[in-house]
């Protein structure tokens, strides 16, 4: 893990609620920051639910540490090969070396 090729592009993004004219919420999900990564698919699998079938993708991604990266949570995304990623999981690796993100997606 310690000499994963980061070559890949990932945004982290971090959900924002904002009040509209209308006194409704807004959601968005402006990009926090992106980052290269080292990619390894974990998983896929189907799940049926009340006679519908979802497929779910879960990969590992691997970044950098920094100050802002130490600052993800599992409310943040990642977005990457055009899916939304749902974190469920964040270590540190080494102190300070790198971060390793779960993350599950809709597969489409």
């Amino acid at each position: 893990m310690a000499g994963a090729r980061l070559d890949r592009m990932i945004a982290i993004e971090r959900f924002t609620g904002t009040k509209s004219p209308l006194g409704g919420t807004k959601k968005t999900w402006p990009e926090y920051m992106k980052a290269w990564a080292s990619v390894t698919p974990v998983s896929d699998g189907e799940r049926f639910r009340a006679d519908a079938a979802s497929a779910t993708i879960t990969d590992r991604f691997v970044i950098n540490w920094n100050a802002k990266a130490a600052l993800i949570t599992v409310k943040d995304r990642i977005s990457y090969g055009g899916r939304y990623y749902d974190i469920h999981g964040i270590k540190e690796i080494g102190r300070r070396h790198r971060l390793e993100i779960s993350a599950t997606a809709v597969a489409k």
